[in-house]
């Protein structure tokens, strides 16, 4: 394993469905490809966008790409989550993404897309937990705070399994591929940080009551927290894993910002 634990995709057949999946987007105005490493799929982007942006946190797989691809691409040796969005590719209209996202940082780049106004659609692979968090429904042992932020925001859909032994070194799981794009919004965007303050608080103690979650989660009163559940006729005994997005979205606005007052 190198600094940043990649492993690499070296199924070309894998890789040619990865692309096509990803013309089938037709990006309009740029694609961008998160953790291309060796450019296993970056070949095949080549030459078939009006721009193409490669960001790629390992120096010595930024200086592999710029050895072994010479032009139609610009290159930043990044870590795309420390990326101004806005400052970078803000000339663009509209703004595609694709990559193979790291296990630990899958959250934090889906949560960091959500807040670009450019983002118009990804084609990302994740390890098949991740996968199937984003695509779950209420209910079910996967559903959970990446289910429900993305379903107030995004169409997603799971589109194919990725074998372990298509890469090398061969990680200990599977991966999945999935297709997400802006969806209807559910909620206006002033209400969305309220909407993750209560998600994130309700799932801190997932195996906890909804009461005693987020009593813990945003040290507020017991009785008080009570108090808001039931008000959107909610059950204070309910656990998150039962609530739809509408449910939080309810919760969400009975609790007012309560991370502003914590006791």
């Amino acid at each position: 394993m190198r600094k940043y634990s990649q492993v690499f995709l070296t199924d070309e057949t894998v890789c040619a469905k990865i692309a096509a999946a990803v013309e089938a987007m037709k990006p309009a105005e740029v694609l961008v490809e998160i953790g291309p490493g060796r450019g296993a799929i970056t070949k095949y982007f080549l030459g078939k966008y009006p721009a193409l942006c490669l960001v790629e946190i390992d120096r010595i797989m930024a200086g592999f790409l710029s050895d072994n691809f010479k032009g139609g691409y610009e290159l930043f040796n990044a870590d795309f989550l420390e990326l101004e969005l806005d400052s970078v590719f803000g000339k663009y209209g509209a703004c595609h993404f694709a990559g193979n996202l790291p296990y630990q940082v899958s959250t934090a780049i889906i949560e960091k897309l959500l807040d670009f106004r450019k983002f118009a659609g990804a084609v990302f692979m994740f390890q098949k937990e991740v996968a199937e968090k984003l695509v779950a429904a209420p209910g079910g042992d996967a559903y959970g705070y990446l289910s429900a932020l993305c379903a107030v925001q995004l169409e997603t859909v799971r589109l194919f399994d990725v074998s372990r032994r298509s890469f090398s070194p061969v990680p200990k799981v599977d991966s999945s591929v999935v297709w997400i794009r802006p969806g209807p919004p559910l909620l206006k965007a002033a209400e969305l940080p309220g909407y993750r303050k209560i998600l994130s608080a309700s799932f801190a103690h997932r195996r906890k009551t909804l009461l005693n979650s987020l009593s813990i989660a945003l040290r507020s009163d017991k009785e008080l927290v009570r108090k808001n559940i039931e008000a959107t006729g909610l059950r204070p005994e309910e656990r998150a894993e039962n609530l739809s997005p509408a449910e939080f979205a309810r919760l969400a606005a009975a609790f007012r910002n309560p991370l502003e007052n914590p006791k």
